[in-house]
């Protein structure tokens, strides 16, 4: 009998750099076991792990770091990472950007002055949020196929544009989450196609309630 791959994901009890892991395994409906360490736990526990951070995949017992490397690995096993490799480097390129625009995002939640908060959020939105957005937008219009921003299937990039959009409409940590995803109506549809996926809503609603 062929050997069933054992996945472990190792992360803290929050969505942060697991989360487009979290929903490939969700989707593909491939078991693991999402292992979430708690903040205290973590000064005990980090020496074991690669450079002393997470995420960690563990692979059949082998160890893989940085939230990029698993993302993609897990993308090739799953066949969430194109058909060609034009897909595949389109599908990087939108992956990378949205990592800058998430690093914009996260110095506003971590900013706890309340009006710094609100500049750094407002700079995120102008510079880096709207115009990825709109850039995306206006690739997916000169399209043939709309349903997904590389190829005719979902990819490694679709999760990373519904996790940074989860996040905008959810997250607390941002002071305002009305952002007007209706603007960019292909994008907009993108996102209700992920949502509704039959192996992700059962996850996504309970993420919903929990949040």
């Amino acid at each position: 009998m062929p050997v069933v791959p054992k996945f472990r994901l190792i992360y803290f009890d929050r969505e942060g750099r697991a989360e487009v892991s979290r929903l490939m395994f969700h989707d593909a409906n491939v078991n693991f076991e999402d292992h979430r360490i708690q903040f205290d736990d973590w000064p005990s526990l980090k020496s074991s792990f690669p450079n002393e951070q997470l995420p960690v995949l563990e692979y059949n017992g082998k160890q893989l770091s940085q939230s990029d490397a698993i993302n993609r690995f897990l993308a090739k096993l799953f066949g969430y990472h194109g058909v060609s490799e034009w897909d595949c480097a389109r599908i990087d390129e939108i992956v990378s950007t949205f990592a800058d625009v998430v690093s914009q995002l996260v110095a506003v939640i971590l900013e706890d002055n309340a009006k710094a908060k609100i500049e750094k959020y407002n700079n995120a939105m102008e510079h880096h949020v709207y115009p990825f957005y709109q850039m995306l937008e206006t690739r997916l219009q000169a399209k043939n196929n709309h349903n997904w921003l590389v190829g005719n299937d979902i990819s490694l990039a679709d999760f990373a544009l519904f996790n940074v959009t989860w996040n905008l409409h959810h997250n607390k940590g941002f002071p305002d989450n009305t952002f007007p995803l209706e603007d960019f109506n292909l994008l907009s549809l993108i996102v209700q196609r992920v949502g509704s996926r039959p192996n992700l809503k059962h996850y996504l609603a309970n993420k919903k309630r929990n949040n």
